[in-house]
This record gives C-alpha cells, structure tokens and sequence, in this order.
C-alpha cells in the first residue's frame, strides 16, 4: 500500500507505508531507499545476494551494484571504484589502471593490480618524525 507511479503501463516509482520507496523501473537502474534504516541500493544489489540485517546494518554483501547505509557509514559496492582528486580506489583495474592511486604535487603512491608498490615522495618518515630518506634514496 502506498503511492505509485507508471510510464508507458511500467511501474516507474513507489513511495510505501512501510517506510521504503524506490524510483526507476524493474531491471533498469531502480534504486531502492529504506528509510527505516537510512539505506539506500541499486535494486540489483537486493538481486544478487545483497541482504539488510534486522538492526539495519549491511548483513550480506552482493555481487553485484552498490548499498550506502548512512546510519553507519558502511558501504559496501561490487567493482568498486572513486576517483576524487589526487585519489583513485579501484577494487577490478584494467589495463595499466591501480587497484590504489594517490598523489599530488609532493608524491604519490600507487598500487598495482600486480602487487607493485611504488613511492615516490619529496620526504619520506616512518615513526617520531623521522626522516628516513630522500627521493633519491627511496628508487
């Protein structure tokens, strides 16, 4: 029970009683909102195997789509990838792409999909503030 919407004879978005609501039609990028538990997916993460626990938390994850639960911060997102500026997280890298990129005009870190872990800094310090080397020492 509550308020739907159609287009073209298809159900396009749903406001429900129970507190849950989606926009977008069945199989076509249908995002679903519950707002007993400040959570928001892609419906095809519900499909493959996605699963709310009863206090709201992420109980299992998916192989597919993406769910934010913006009670606890939890994301949890199939072929996850950010790019933000100065930072690349990449959970499938293709090509040349890194599973981590980070830097800016003093140095960068990367992480390649074949475990290479590269550095290369203006400074470089472990612990107490230490200076451990330089560029040049860190090739």
């Amino acid at each position: 029970m509550g308020i739907y919407g159609f287009h073209n004879g298809t159900q396009s978005f749903g406001f429900n009683i129970d507190g849950t609501a989606f926009l977008g039609k069945s199989g076509r990028g249908r995002i679903v909102f519950n707002g007993n538990y400040g959570v928001i997916a892609s419906a095809n993460w519900f499909d493959k195997g996605g699963e709310i626990g009863p206090n709201g938390g992420i109980a299992k994850s998916s192989t597919e789509g993406m769910c934010i639960n913006l009670e606890d911060g939890h994301i949890d997102a199939y072929n996850f990838k950010l790019t933000s500026a100065g930072i690349q997280l990449n959970s499938n890298p293709v090509g040349e792409e890194k599973f981590v990129d980070i830097g800016n005009d003093h140095g960068k870190l990367t992480l390649s999909k074949d475990g290479e872990l590269a550095i290369d800094v203006d400074r470089f310090t472990l612990t107490n503030n230490q200076v451990l080397g330089s560029n040049n020492l860190l090739h």
